[in-house]
Parts: structure tokens; C-alpha cells; sequence
């Protein structure tokens, strides 16, 4: 039942996208986590938020998009600059696959399949808790940039936080 209404929910919004806390207290949940954990295809998060699904791209991008989220190995190895370069993905063509939830983008130029971050929480829930970077980056077996640039996004989400040289999945 509540992953059915959720679609419905996002979409009673609008383009500002529904907050995490307010999905939660509307689909009565007890944890914003969950919230995280029901969001799928064509639905995405963003900055705390829910969004529907978001504009189409030029078929161009689309088809870069297509053809770099083949090639990756696995949700938590991000492409090479050069890589990027070669499909044609710019900073403009990344920012618009990202509006419209075809990859997420990171800071540092790091761009990932969409829901690598939710994917990641899965992860890292299996960790003892709190963890440091290395014990993340080994569990998501990628580079300690990605895995850096990825625990911040989390960061950020308010679905970890740090605890000095250390992380620990918030429950949220």
C-alpha cells in the first residue's frame, strides 16, 4: 500500500519535490530511512526531497547516459573524466542526466547509475557501527575518492553523519 501512494504523493507537489520528513509523517513511517528504501524508478531523491520524474533528455545525452551506464562494473565505479569526455557528457549534459535522475553526480566530477546512493546505505548498514572511510570504500569496493565523495552525499542527505574520523548510518 505505501509504495503505491508514494508515486501519487511526489506527484500532488510538483516540481519542488516532497521532503523526506513529510513523505514520513504522510505515509507513517517511522523513520525517514524507509522513505529512502521505497523510492524507485521513475521517482528520485535529491537534496532531502522526492522528485517525480524528471525531464526527458535531448536524445544525445540520453544515449550517452544509455551507453555509459553499460559500461560500468558496478553502482559504485564512477567513470574517468576522459570516459565522460568521449561520450560527450559535459558539465551541462551531466547536470541535465542528474535533473532528470539518469545518473547521480558527486562532487569532484564523480558521476554514478542512479540510486548507487541507496544502494550504498544498503551497504553500509551491514558495517559495525560507526565506520570509517576505508571499511566503506572496501564494503562498496571502490576508490576512497568515490567512496569519500559518496559518504559526503550521504552526509548531506542527513543519512549519515560523521563522528569524527568516523561514520554511522543516522536510522533516518
Amino acid at each position: 500500500m505505501t509504495l503505491a501512494v508514494l508515486p501519487s504523493l511526489v506527484t500532488s507537489i510538483g516540481g519542488d519535490g516532497l521532503p523526506l520528513e513529510t513523505a514520513r509523517l504522510r505515509l507513517g513511517l517511522p523513520a525517514r530511512g524507509l522513505v529512502t528504501a521505497l523510492v524507485r524508478d521513475p521517482l528520485r531523491i535529491r537534496d532531502g526531497r522526492v522528485y517525480g520524474p524528471g525531464p526527458d533528455l535531448p536524445p544525445q545525452v540520453a544515449e550517452a547516459v544509455r551507453r555509459l551506464r553499460s559500461e560500468l562494473p558496478g553502482p559504485f565505479q564512477a567513470p574517468g573524466a576522459d570516459r565522460l569526455s568521449e561520450l560527450g557528457l559535459t558539465a551541462k549534459e551531466i547536470a541535465a542526466a542528474a535533473r532528470a535522475g539518469a545518473v547521480l553526480r558527486l562532487p569532484d566530477g564523480i558521476v554514478l547509475p542512479p540510486g548507487a546512493d541507496r544502494e550504498a546505505l544498503r551497504v553500509l548498514d551491514a558495517l559495525p557501527q560507526p565506520f570509517t572511510v576505508a571499511q566503506a570504500r572496501q564494503a562498496l569496493g571502490t576508490s576512497r575518492r568515490v567512496a569519500v565523495a559518496l559518504l559526503e552525499h550521504l552526509d548531506h542527505q542527513g543519512l549519515t553523519r560523521r563522528l569524527g574520523d568516523r561514520r554511522a548510518l543516522t536510522g533516518e
